[in-house]
């Protein structure tokens, strides 16, 4: 998790917060899919639909920016760092995607009842 949040900071030093939070939500698609492929399961309609319309949204946001009609050196400086930008996050919402699916995974393979006790306030310290 500290990659992800690490690749996501790059990711808003090189594009805008709305790109960078609209990129992030492909955490989802990228979670259904690893879900589909990996867990073995379904794949309904409506979540079809809801992965396109939320990769459509995605590219109405993240694309314009990109794409802007700057001419010149700054225009292939300003690309190649936003290309940066939605690279670092992009990776980002795809490392969030795999602890998703792997805390599904998991969790369904062993108890994971919170601790009590001195255990639990330990537990809960280290997570801090």
């Amino acid at each position: 998790l500290l990659l992800l949040n690490v690749l996501f900071i790059v990711g808003l030093r090189h594009v805008s917060v709305a790109t960078s939070n609209a990129i992030f939500q492909l955490q989802t698609p990228f979670t259904v899919g690893l879900s589909v492929w990996l867990l073995k399961d379904g794949f309904v309609v409506s979540e079809a639909a809801g992965v396109s319309v939320s990769l459509v949204g995605v590219a109405l946001i993240v694309f314009p920016p990109l794409f802007d009609g700057n001419d010149g050196a700054d225009a292939a400086t300003d690309l190649r760092s936003a290309s940066v930008g939605v690279a670092a996050t992009l990776v980002s919402a795809a490392i969030g995607a795999v602890y998703l699916t792997s805390w599904r995974v998991l969790s369904e393979r062993k108890d994971i009842s919170p601790p009590v006790g001195a255990e639990g306030l330990a537990d809960a310290l280290t997570t801090l």
